[in-house]
């Protein structure tokens, strides 16, 4: 795949700062200088003005030492550079079926199952922050509220509402929310923009008309006053109130004046019943010329209905007007009942009191509204960038760079609209959109999604305008709304936690959901953990970092992670630590030593059945998360008497293949440029033999095919192979296996080696030799022979011979079972005297029909 042919040794690793400079408008040149190499390339990323650090864009080729790092005016840094041999890759695969490539040489790569090429991992971060500009400071208003100030009644459809005045650059729009016939509430569905002043609000007019009433009043006299007092009274009149209204038990008493005219009139009565305006009259007294004024206080006794009018969804409320003369008068009260969209009754719950009968009027038939407006943008902002690529939402996409820097905007005056600016400089190919973030006024805690720009759209670099409120920039049924917390209420990062994994890493794993990085390639780091977001394997920001406290008075480093069950084994090259956590690695992690072993290189080690197989420079041993135990024992003069080259350790690879219970130690002797033999180890039956193989074996990855898994095994400039069949591509197998040192008894003679096995349907010739006193090489038969036993000894050879075939006697099959006899001579009192014997099994095998299958040795004659 692209890129992934092209991992090398000789690159720009990692750059870091050593002071970020002062006084900067805009992000440096960044070049390099010296080295031995040529190509690398990098861009300084700001904070304010100063730089924050320097990214790597192409990491060059060929350098043999770090080069100088020069960065436009007075920031500094220093350049790593890995010259080592190519590092073998360690391979990631998340829950989402990303595979993720980290080797320590460079940036990783990213591959998602699909494509045809790979991604460099993760997504870097804009180099500067966005240019925001205010467009206008005038008072440029958008429509925030309207007021429902009546609900009217009648509305069978929500009523069209009309906006005008306020000189707006682009008019406001909204509906209304209608329940039961009225008016409950209006939704602004366009803001507007540009408004200096309020705007009017109508309405348009209800379905309700045609209602008409009478109200009915019962009343009183309450005063009566005198208009004329006329002339020579000499007794007090009586006072006549006219009945013709209905009124009842009224009474009243006048008073003259000395000089014969009527003064006054004390009501002593009101009466009750009047159901209109009542006159007085006087009668004797002698005098004449005198009239009086009756004041009236009536009650609301009934309000009756001459006519219903028509679509009345709900009932209207009933208000009485006074006359236009009564000025002291207080309000009645009564309620409507509605049948068939008609006002069907009116009950009157309050009478008040009134001068002079009231009229009945509806005061809500049409509703009415206000509406208020805001500036767009008061205050301070916050404004950042970010870019995204196009992995698909069900993977857990897009995956996102971090933030830019915040860039702050004082609109302090109001304004309509910002404008942001945008340039980009070492974007990586994967960006398909950058977004654009802002904060609502006068808070830096929360970020919300201002808007989406696609890389192919011609305002990607260019300019953009902002016209978003408040509250449509937090309105959370916006389309394109999003929300980024700045940071956790832990205080943990977030908007900046997308950082892209560092390169200079060569070792990763996954464990509990998050990627976890070890072994710095520049030595900076040696015992440094770093980890990823949950789920987020691209997301690895330097903060998330923890560090292996040595504890065991040895300067050690990490050179593996190995997941085992609930804990994350950190192996050092002489010590085992084990990491364990609940939810968040820099709150509740646990690292503590575990055992006094370690591991050659990252992928010496394999876990099978929950079990931890490890190779270290004193052997192989098992780890199960609480106690180590060595198995190498029978074969441990491979790894202390120098048959074990460890000067070519960083080739050694593990693998345990579960469906033969076998585990492998692939390692090279001195003769060997790579893998060519492993040490294997039967998990079932505790027995050590070596392997050796055609070509050399350089790595091993499980598969799986037709429902079975395997193991495919990576040959040196022969693709891939795997441990099956019977030969090597044709090409026959040889098979030995020689025993320890057996001492010899005197049994009278009774020495030999019977062997129990399963005939073949061809000929498979298995040879016997025997290695005396500890001898390398096997004593020669002196004749040949065929005792019938199966064991032919070949003269002038050193091995006896067994064909296993089933049928090789004309005189019948096969039985199984084999025997040879072997002589050693045992007196004590000779010095010539055989003390001990091996035995030695050989052969080769080329298809099913010459596979050997050995059940059971027995040797006689030993102890």
């Amino acid at each position: 795949m692209t890129y992934l042919s092209q991992r090398r040794s000789g690159q720009v690793i990692s750059i870091s700062m050593t002071t970020g400079g002062s006084g900067y408008t805009a992000p440096p040149a960044v070049s390099f200088s010296g080295g031995g190499g040529t190509g690398a390339s990098g861009v300084a990323h700001m904070a304010g003005t100063q730089v924050e650090s320097v990214v790597i864009t192409n990491g060059g080729t060929g350098y043999t030492s770090a080069p100088t790092v020069i960065i436009a005016g007075n920031a500094t840094a220093a350049a790593s550079v890995y010259v080592g041999p190519v590092i073998p890759a360690s391979f990631v695969r998340s829950r989402f079926n990303d595979l993720y490539v980290f080797d320590g040489m460079g940036r990783g790569l990213r591959w998602d199952g699909s494509a045809s090429t790979m991604q460099p991992i993760g997504l870097q971060k804009p180099y500067k922050g966005p240019a925001v500009t205010i467009a206008s400071s005038a008072m440029a208003g958008y429509v925030d509220a309207v007021n429902v100030a009546r609900p009217g009644n009648g509305y069978s459809v929500a009523p069209i509402i009309t906006f005008s005045g306020g000189s707006p650059t682009k008019a406001a729009a909204a509906r209304a929310e209608v329940v039961g016939g009225r008016v409950v509430g209006v939704t602004i569905s366009e803001p507007g923009a540009g408004y200096t002043s309020a705007p009017s609000v109508t309405l348009s007019a209800s379905n309700a008309n045609g209602a008409a009433f009478t109200v009915g009043v019962l009343g009183s006299v309450q005063a009566v006053t005198v208009a004329n007092g006329g002339t020579g009274y000499t007794s007090a009149p009586s006072i006549i109130f006219s009945n013709a209204q209905g009124l009842t038990n009224a009474n009243a008493v006048v008073s003259i004046s000395s000089s014969g005219d009527i003064s006054s009139v004390s009501i002593l009565s009101g009466g009750t019943g009047a159901t209109g305006a009542v006159t007085a009259t006087l009668s004797g007294g002698g005098g004449t010329g005198a009239s009086l004024l009756v004041g009236m206080q009536f009650r609301v006794a009934a309000v009756t209905v001459t006519n219903g009018g028509t679509g009345f969804l709900t009932p209207p409320s009933i208000a009485f007007q006074p006359n236009s003369s009564d000025t002291n008068s207080s309000a009645a009260a009564a309620t409507a009942a509605v049948s068939g969209g008609s006002i069907s009754k009116v009950t009157v719950t309050g009478g008040g009191s009134y001068a002079l009968a009231p009229t009945v009027t509806l005061g809500d038939y049409d509703a009415t509204a206000s509406a208020t407006i805001s500036n767009v943008m008061l205050g301070t902002y916050k404004c950042a960038i970010r870019y995204i690529d196009d992995t698909p939402e069900k993977f857990r996409g897009p995956v996102s760079s971090s933030i830019s820097e915040l860039v702050e905007v004082d609109v302090q005056a109001g304004a309509s609209s910002l404008t942001w600016t945008l340039a980009h400089t070492g974007l990586d190919s994967r960006v398909h959109a950058v977004e654009l973030w802002r904060t609502t006024s006068d808070q830096s805690v929360l970020l919300f999604r201002v808007a989406k720009i696609l890389r192919s759209a011609a305002n990607f670099t260019g300019t953009y305008t902002d016209t978003l409120s408040d509250e449509q920039l937090s309105d959370a049924e916006r389309e394109g709304y999003g929300l980024l917390p700045v940071t956790l209420p832990s205080g943990q990062l977030n908007a900046r936690r997308f950082g892209v994994p560092p390169g200079n890493f060569a070792v990763a794993c996954m464990f509990q959901d998050r990627c976890w990085l070890a072994v710095d390639t520049t030595g900076e780091k040696p015992n440094s953990l770093y980890y990823s977001e949950v789920d987020e394997p691209e997301s690895i920001p330097l903060e998330n970092e923890l560090v292996v406290q040595e504890n065991a008075g040895d300067s050690d480093a990490v050179v593996a992670l190995i997941p085992l069950g609930s804990f994350l084994i950190a192996a050092q090259s002489r010590h085992l630590y084990k990491l364990s956590y609940v939810a968040q690695p820099v709150l509740d992690a646990s690292i503590m030593l575990a055992a006094y072993r370690g591991v050659l290189n990252s992928r010496c080690w394999d876990v099978m059945a929950g079990v931890a197989f490890i190779a270290d420079s004193y052997g192989i041993y098992v780890f199960d998360g609480m106690k180590d135990q060595s198995i190498s024992d029978p074969v441990d003069n491979y790894f202390r008497d120098g048959i074990i080259d460890f000067t070519k350790a960083s080739q050694f690879f593990v693998r345990a293949d579960l469906s033969a219970k076998v585990f492998r130690f692939f390692y090279c002797t001195a003769t060997d440029s790579a893998p060519v033999r492993a040490l294997c180890y039967s998990i079932t039956n505790k027995a050590w033999w070596e392997e050796h193989y055609a070509v050399p074996l350089t790595a091993a990855a499980p598969y799986a095919a037709n429902g079975q898994q395997g193991l495919a095994y990576a040959a040196t400039g022969s693709g891939f192979v795997r441990m099956a069949g019977y030969s090597d591509n044709g090409t026959a197998i040889p098979y030995s296996f020689r025993s320890g040192n057996m001492e010899i008894v005197n049994e009278d003679g009774k020495q030999g080696v019977s062997v129990l096995y399963t005939p073949t349907t061809g000929d498979a010739s298995l040879s016997l030799s025997r290695y005396f006193n500890g001898s390398d090489t096997p004593r020669q038969n002196a004749v040949a022979s065929d005792r019938g036993d199966g064991f032919v000894p070949a003269a002038p050879g050193s091995a006896s011979v067994l064909n296993m075939k089933r049928t090789r006697s004309a005189l019948g099959e096969a039985s199984g079972v084999a025997r040879a006899m072997f002589y050693g001579g045992n007196e004590e009192r000779s010095a010539g005297a055989d003390r001990h014997v091996a035995i030695a099994f050989a052969g080769t095998q080329s298809s099913s029909a010459n596979a050997p299958a050995l059940h059971t040795v027995i040797v006689e004659g030993v102890k």
